[in-house]
């Protein structure tokens, strides 16, 4: 299945603390590596401004856990000016924000119909939303 990541699932990857909750958000990302994945640069944009104005992380800490345990396993979709006719479509069918509607146009570009989000604002879209029980 393709699937495409939210940068919730990133950010929580590269700040997780807690023993217990670590084990259980890397093992469920394992199991997504069986998948095809997908992001686009707006998922590494949110990871890198959360994960240090939220978190207190270096851009170096984040860049190098991009580069050694997501970039290996995932493709980046580009967008596009054309992509801004669909974006803006999504924005006022959904009600969502713009990155969002551009992560849809995004998942469309690859095929994806399911995102690993905890965002339930997904929920109202045309994607099928995974996240952790």
């Amino acid at each position: 299945m393709k699937l495409f990541l939210d940068a919730c699932l990133l950010i929580y990857l590269n700040t997780v603390t807690g023993e217990e909750e670590s084990h259980k958000l890397y093992d469920f990302y394992l199991n997504l590596l069986k998948d095809e994945l997908y992001i686009d640069m707006l998922v590494l944009d949110e990871t890198l401004y959360i994960s240090r104005k939220k978190y207190g992380l270096s851009y170096d800490i984040t860049l190098g856990f991009l580069e050694e345990n997501i970039l290996p396993f995932v493709d980046i979709i580009p967008l596009e000016r054309r992509d801004f006719k669909l974006m803006k479509k999504y924005l006022v069918d959904y009600s969502i924000r713009p990155s969002d509607a551009l992560h849809l146009v995004a998942m469309d570009k690859a095929g994806c119909r399911a995102i690993v989000s905890e965002d339930k604002n997904f929920d109202k879209t045309h994607v099928e939303r995974i996240w952790l029980d």
